[in-house]
């Protein structure tokens, strides 16, 4: 058993649009320019760098696999008998080796959920329930599996076939069964899109830190680029060589809603009077932002309050301040009215009353999470939205085909609110509930009476843990977490079977696939096909040394014209050089290396390169590489290498039918 302390951090994809470099700029000097203001905003509240956060341990399993655990430190404050917590687990297939070309993730699993019981799943069924009562977490102690890291496509299908039925089959069966089937498929959607958010809470902790192996790191942020995708419907046929340009991509894009909501609140809360502090629970860059009023302020109104951005009630004509008996702080002013250190000269106490809690990471907009004033305003916002959409899909049956008219209608609405101000995106706004209720919980670097206060007046309308006792959250999440680790754990089974599905994968064609889930249907579970090998093991470690190195190649081949800028040419040669030696030992079923090598000899001026590939392409015994070779031998023209132009100038392959299409990059 091996653990390490912390992860470090990932740079920015190479293969990215102009718009793309543009961004990688304001990544790098966003964070500098959070970190200057946060230091002159409050330099009070600094304090040393503890220990680190979050760590991962990996637990040996049956079969030559590992369990990789995030563990978290709990607050003191927070946790009397635990100091950390797992949150989640991840089954990595190494195959009995510390190759990490041969190292696959597979099942994910989130510790701090427990599976719904069978009441929790009548409850979800019933429509307008969540007015009156929110479901607790779950007890349970088996832990949710939230995917399969290496069958998404099923996913999407499953997703896809239950909008099928749901659309032709449940729709027309009845107001009750059509607004039932609807208001279970909605919560159970928000439901996995709460769970998912948790995990990538804690996956970016770990992501934030500074050392880890560089194929572990790799790992870690495609599954984040995974989880980001779950939400979506088509988010399964997302090819997994793009998960880490797309891992990059919504980092950059999130740091820079996070800079731009900072600029709307701050300026927000100076022309109405108001202190904006920025708020970082678990040592990132502040994440959220806090809005306060000076108790002298109230009896001094501003000239006017311009609400329609923060969504608050204007708090100097509020009398519920006045009366304010709740969460307060003492902060130091000058004679001008800014914040400074206590003991400064000429500093005045006063007593500072919290207004709102925002989340600085929702797309355009910054999103209330916390209204002190209205503690109910930010869930009735949501049941509202949540209730409307229940009448007209459930109660009243509307469809976008049949009643295209009212959902024009509705877009027209919700683009003009969201130019004024509104926030409409329910699935970030669910997303942002569940990292607060994961701050609030894990978070280390909240002041104690500022955290009782936060979950008080919180009022998520989904995944509403933070009420729950860490203690009792801690103590189911270990449960789980030995009863994947313990003598009678299912993962040992768990490897076995995935290895055989992907053996299969690689072996028979989709429709032979879809003829044994068939068969294994029609004979209820008796049957199921088994792949004949005599080293399974084996037999996966050479296909999945091929594949890794294809999608490297692709993932070159892909991001520049001229590859030998933006990459180190002796990696990707010992890339095209492995390809070479695993397709010389092991004849492949389905050759999908060729159009790579293609694509990658015309993105090249390097001739060493050049001719590596053109020795792998050789070295294929495929019709597609030979088609490949053919396409590149008529265009050997445009090569400024003599020893590519006389290679294929003695290259006679005989291309088959349709195969004059030109090669990827030559046209």
């Amino acid at each position: 058993m091996w653990s390490l302390s912390s992860v470090r951090n990932r740079g920015l994809s190479v293969n990215g649009t102009t718009a793309f470099a543009r961004r990688s700029l304001a990544f790098c000097l966003i964070p500098l320019v959070f970190g200057c203001g946060y230091a002159a905003n409050d330099s009070s509240l600094e304090s040393p760098e503890p220990a680190s956060h979050v760590r991962l341990e990996a637990t040996p399993v049956e079969n030559g696999a590992e369990l990789l655990t995030l563990f978290v430190s709990l607050p003191q404050d927070q946790s009397a008998h635990y100091g950390e917590m797992p949150v989640l687990s991840v089954l990595r297939d190494t195959l009995g080796s510390d190759d990490p070309q041969t190292a696959r993730l597979r099942d994910v699993w989130l510790l701090t959920a427990g599976n719904p019981s069978l009441i929790r799943r009548v409850e979800s069924a019933l429509p307008f329930l969540y007015w009156i009562h929110t479901p607790k977490p779950s007890t349970s102690v088996q832990p949710v599996r939230l995917i399969d890291f290496g069958s998404t496509a099923g996913q999407t299908e499953g997703a896809l076939a239950a909008m099928l039925i749901q659309g032709s089959m449940l729709d027309g069966a009845g107001r009750t069964l059509r607004t039932t089937s609807r208001s279970w498929r909605m919560n159970d959607a928000e439901d996995r899109s709460a769970r998912a958010a948790e995990a990538m809470a804690a996956l970016a902790e770990a992501e934030d830190q500074e050392q880890t192996p560089g194929a572990l790191s790799d790992d870690l942020a495609r599954l984040h680029a995974r989880l980001l995708l779950s939400d979506a419907v088509l988010g399964g046929l997302v090819r997994n060589q793009t998960l880490l340009p797309y891992h990059d991509r919504q980092q950059t894009e999130r740091v820079i809603a996070r800079g731009h909501n900072w600029d709307l609140v701050r300026q927000a809360a100076e022309a109405d009077r108001l202190y904006f502090e920025p708020l970082s629970f678990n040592r990132d860059e502040a994440a959220w932002a806090m809005l306060w009023v000076r108790s002298q302020d109230l009896h001094n109104p501003p000239p006017g309050f311009d609400g329609k951005l923060l969504h608050i009630a204007n708090p100097f004509h509020d009398g519920r301040l006045a009366r304010w008996r709740g969460y307060t702080e003492r902060w130091w002013f000058d004679e001008n009215g800014r914040r400074v250190e206590e003991g400064a000269p000429g500093a005045i106490a006063d007593d500072v009353l919290p207004l709102a809690l925002y989340s600085l990471d929702h797309p355009h907009l910054p999103l209330l999470l916390v209204d002190f004033q209205n503690s109910g305003k930010p869930r009735l916002r949501e049941n509202t939205g949540r209730a409307a959409e229940e009448v007209t899909r459930g109660v009243l049956g509307l469809s976008p085909i049949a009643n295209w008219n009212y959902f024009v209608g509705r877009s027209m609405v919700l683009f003009v609110l969201r130019r004024h101000g509104d926030v409409s995106d329910r699935t970030a706004r669910v997303r942002s509930w569940a990292e607060l209720s994961y701050a609030l919980s894990t978070g280390d670097q909240i002041r104690p009476g500022l955290r009782e206060a936060l979950q008080h007046y919180v009022h998520a309308p989904v995944f509403d843990a933070q009420r729950e006792k860490v203690d009792a959250e801690a103590a189911l999440a270990w449960q789980r977490y030995r009863l994947l680790t313990g003598a009678n754990s299912p993962v040992p089974e768990f490897v076995q079977k995935r290895r055989q599905s992907e053996l299969t994968a690689d072996d028979h064609a989709r429709m032979a696939r879809f003829g044994y889930a068939l068969a294994h249907l029609a004979t209820l579970g008796a049957w199921n096909h088994q792949e004949t090998t005599d080293n399974i093991e084996s037999d996966l470690a050479w296909r999945r040394r091929l594949q890794f190195n294809r999608d490297f190649l692709d993932r070159v081949a892909r991001s520049s014209p001229r590859v030998e800028v933006t990459w180190d040419v002796a990696r990707v040669r010992a890339s095209v050089d492995e390809i070479q030696h695993v397709v010389e030992q092991h004849p492949t079923f389905v050759d999908n290396v060729s159009p790579v090598l293609a694509r990658l000899t015309a993105n090249t001026e390097d001739d060493e390169l050049r001719h590596a590939c053109l020795r792998a392409l050789n070295g294929i015994d495929s019709d597609e590489a030979r088609r490949q070779l053919a396409s590149l031998s008529r265009h050997s023209d445009r090569f400024d290498c003599p020893v590519c132009r006389d290679y294929l100038a003695h290259k006679t392959p005989a291309p088959t039918a349709g195969a004059s299409g030109p090669v990827a990059g030559l046209q």
